[in-house]
């Protein structure tokens, strides 16, 4: 099996499995008005894209397609996370609603 880590600068996600393998790298990096059909259509059967996108989010890359998300879609999570977050311990609120 082949090692594979997609390399964005300082960062790095390791999977041998990854279904991007064999993709051009530059398909993952659309610019902003870019069609991402390709891209997450090859995401969206990948063995370890949750693991990727968790990656994504979990080290805040913000770079490219990660995980089936664009650039949008994760900063949209990440502060739904915040918001989560900064509503844990309060009883009656559920997922940071008001």
């Amino acid at each position: 099996s082949q090692n594979a880590s997609i390399d964005v600068g300082y960062q790095y996600f390791s999977a041998p499995d990854a279904a991007c393998l064999a993709c051009d790298p530059d398909m993952f990096f659309p610019g902003r008005r870019d069609d991402v059909s390709a891209p997450r259509a090859i995401c969206s059967s990948c063995p370890v894209r949750i693991d990727c996108l968790e990656y994504a989010l979990s080290n805040q890359v913000m770079a490219g397609f990660w995980g089936g998300a664009t650039e949008a879609e994760r900063r949209t999570m990440l502060r739904r996370r915040a918001v989560g977050a900064g509503h844990a311990g309060h009883p009656g609120r559920v997922g940071g609603g008001r």
